[in-house]
């Protein structure tokens, strides 16, 4: 006679504390002489445990392993291992009738070292290929999150020189072809628009080429900049951790070199000199910029603000 299941709640999207992906990437030690992140996989288990009861207790969960497992895309052998790990961390209790109680995301964000702000609904498919896969999703999470951040870094340089904003946008109106309202009031419509320009002037060459490229308008992430921001040893760590999010179809990643035959120099200013972003190519005389890997994500991400942030913010107003 089958078990009968209590209080599972499969949902298309997992809840996440909000900035606990940022966190989490940073999580590596070494075992065995080899440095891994075991944290993330704990945490992506309590993250999928959560999303499948309205109420903190997960009732006899041996009793309905099979969807368990089959959701979080596990063995029972490492379901057990993460369930140990949780418990460590106090994240769950296990309890004597073999349920599961789970802390709050509030006591859970202060076992992670963070506020609790709220969370965001990642959209989660388990029939995609691969064993324990949500720790890739929060991977990618934090990729996205990195790019939101990037794009709001321009917006804000590009407001603080208001005349060379309004530059750029009446040469992306006579070149392009923008639209002039949509690149006042829409982050996204501006970058893929300005960087659509920078693209050009490199390409055809431009005597305004260096004013052109005064913001940077590719958000995405050098490979050495997502190494250390993900406590990476090795470039060749983020490359498999992008190949293995390809497989799994969690994002696409779309390779970009634009190629001048104008001969056009990009600089990049660092500190105290400035860095070659162009690359000369003898065997065809031409100049090729390689652009930053471009990184599509292939899942929805929502923004949920806390109860309570919102009634601090309603007492304070």
């Amino acid at each position: 006679m089958t078990a009968p299941v209590h209080h599972i709640n499969q949902s298309k999207f997992v809840a996440v504390i909000s900035g606990a992906c940022e966190i989490l990437v940073t999580h590596r030690e070494t075992r065995n002489t080899y440095q891994t992140n075991r944290s993330i996989k704990t945490w992506a288990t309590y993250f999928l445990l959560k999303s499948l009861t309205a109420s903190p207790i997960l009732k006899d969960w041996t009793s309905q392993k099979e969807k368990i497992l089959v959701f979080c895309k596990m063995t029972e052998n490492s379901f057990r291992a993460r369930l140990a790990e949780l418990q460590q961390l106090k994240l769950i209790i296990l309890q004597k009738n073999r349920s599961i109680k789970l802390t709050s995301f509030e006591n859970a964000a202060g076992i992670l070292g963070i506020d609790y702000t709220g969370t965001i609904k990642i959209e989660y498919n388990e029939t995609l290929p691969g064993k324990q896969i949500f720790q890739y999703y929060l991977r990618a999470e934090e990729i996205r999150s990195n790019q939101h951040k990037q794009l709001k870094a321009l917006w804000y340089y590009a407001n603080k020189q208001p005349l060379l904003k309004d530059a750029l946008i009446q040469m992306l109106k006579r070149q392009l072809g923008s639209d002039e309202k949509q690149l006042q009031k829409c982050l996204t419509y501006f970058q893929e628009q300005l960087l659509l320009l920078q693209q050009n002037a490199f390409k055809e060459g431009s005597p305004l080429l260096e004013i052109i490229h005064t913001f940077r308008a590719d958000i995405n992430r050098s490979v050495l900049a997502i190494r250390d921001h993900h406590s990476y040893k090795s470039a060749q760590s983020v490359s498999y951790m992008k190949n293995v999010m390809k497989k799994i179809q969690l994002i696409i990643v779309q390779k970009v070199c634009i190629e001048s035959k104008a001969r056009a120099r990009l600089y990049i200013p660092g500190e105290g000199k400035r860095r070659d972003a162009y690359k000369y190519i003898d065997a065809r005389k031409i100049t090729a910029w390689f652009l930053t890997d471009q990184i599509h994500f292939l899942f929805k991400t929502e923004q949920l603000k806390s109860k309570q942030n919102d009634n601090e913010k309603k007492r304070a107003a």
